[in-house]
């Protein structure tokens, strides 16, 4: 085991797990497994002192000291991450997270993000991920999604390189019409022809939206049309039994 490694994976979870110092989680260590420490202890023929004096050379790298295996679980459950996590054997906090990046390929923070919105989840929230990630039509989407990303960054980075010119075409003899096809030139970073490259992948990106969330919309006009046609139902049965109300009164009188 690195104690490097180990060093700043439990001084990086000690801190998210809200612990601020040393101090604190040594002292909640000790209040927790006091009574199994105590146990142990005597079996050693040894007093319970617990894990004060000795924890601050587990968070530092240069000492060569570590805790003993069964402390060193126990910190892990404290942590909320496996103990392999601790010593280096995987690099994500748990297995199942790590199961997860591996197959996914996405990285921790994004798994913990829908983590994050799955707990509070909504019946519809459930719904609208399952089209999200589980359409046919998600491939498209996200391709499109990575190409309206992808020409963001570069305009941005072209637009970053506006300020140059502009200063270049100031000093040159044929400025004015540098500058004129700057601004409405065929070639690829006149804002002319952005405009219409940024246009066109927006346009590609609505239309793939719009074909991801096709069937739930199918399903809400059949609900719309349902409940219009028993509302419709409704009323012309109103204003029948109305006539025939006003029918009956008047064969009375």
């Amino acid at each position: 085991m690195d104690k490097k490694i180990f060093a700043a994976r439990i001084r990086k979870a000690r801190k998210e797990a809200g612990y601020s110092s040393q101090e604190r989680f040594a002292t909640e260590y000790n209040q927790r497994f006091r009574q199994e420490q105590i146990e142990k202890s005597a079996e050693n023929g040894g007093r319970y002192s617990g894990i004060i004096g000795a924890y601050k050379n587990y968070e530092d790298p240069r000492d060569s000291s570590f805790p003993k295996l069964d402390v060193v679980a126990n910190m892990a459950e404290m942590l909320n991450c496996d103990l392999d996590y601790l010593t280096g054997r995987i690099d994500e906090k748990t297995h199942d997270v790590q199961s997860v990046c591996d197959y996914t390929g996405l990285s921790s923070e994004t798994i913990e993000a829908i983590r994050s919105v799955k707990e509070g989840m909504r019946p519809f929230d459930s719904k609208t991920i399952d089209i999200l990630f589980g359409a046919q039509e998600a491939f498209e989407w996200f391709r499109a999604f990575r190409q309206v990303f992808n020409l963001y960054v570069r305009l941005h980075r072209e637009l970053g390189s506006y300020p140059v010119k502009i200063r270049q075409a100031k000093q040159d003899n044929f400025g004015l019409l540098k500058l004129h096809d700057l601004l409405e030139g065929k070639q690829e970073n006149s804002l002319a022809s952005m405009r219409k490259e940024w246009a066109i992948a927006m346009y590609d990106f609505s239309r793939k939206s719009a074909a991801l969330f096709a069937g739930i919309e199918k399903e809400l006009e059949r609900d719309l049309s349902k409940k219009e046609r028993t509302i419709r139902s409704a009323i012309d049965l109103i204003i029948e039994e109305g006539e025939g109300d006003n029918g009956e009164g008047h064969a009375q009188g």
